[in-house]
């Protein structure tokens, strides 16, 4: 027997759902009151959406978290992938190898300049997550 049923007072059940990232969900379920008004029921179905934001968030962060740490140790080899061919490229007297050194750097100087970018744009990303999720300092989101 369904819940409006048993209970004359509920007119309608409501379930969100939502993914969480690596294959959680997320749902919640509400229910209608027979007397509620429709500003009652925009109010009940917002509230849900609200905490089902909060609660994806909070769950997306630490694998933003863990992204961004990857990125980090990307860009420290790179970094050094860098270093290493501009010291190659100043060692090389041959033209011919030291225009295809130049080419492995500058292909090695855009892989640092596009990993930098990422790294930016996820710790944008990781603050606005962060405060949606309602984190407080030193909250690790669990």
């Amino acid at each position: 027997m369904d819940e409006a049923a048993r209970d004359p007072l509920v007119a309608n059940g409501f379930q969100i759902q939502s993914g969480a990232g690596q294959g959680r969900n997320i749902s919640i379920t509400g229910v209608f009151l027979t007397s509620d008004s429709l500003a009652e029921k925009n109010r009940k179905f917002d509230e849900a959406m609200t905490i089902i934001n909060r609660q994806r968030v909070r769950q997306e962060v630490p694998l933003l978290e863990e992204q961004l740490d990857n990125q980090v140790r990307q860009l420290d080899h790179a970094l050094n992938e860098e270093q290493r061919l501009r010291d190659v490229v100043a060692a090389t007297k041959q033209s011919d190898a030291k225009s295809k050194r130049q080419a492995e750097l500058n292909a090695a100087s855009n892989a640092v300049e596009s990993l930098k970018k990422s790294i930016k744009e996820g710790q944008e990303r990781l603050a606005e997550m962060r405060e949606e999720g309602g984190f407080d300092s030193g909250d690790n989101g669990t």
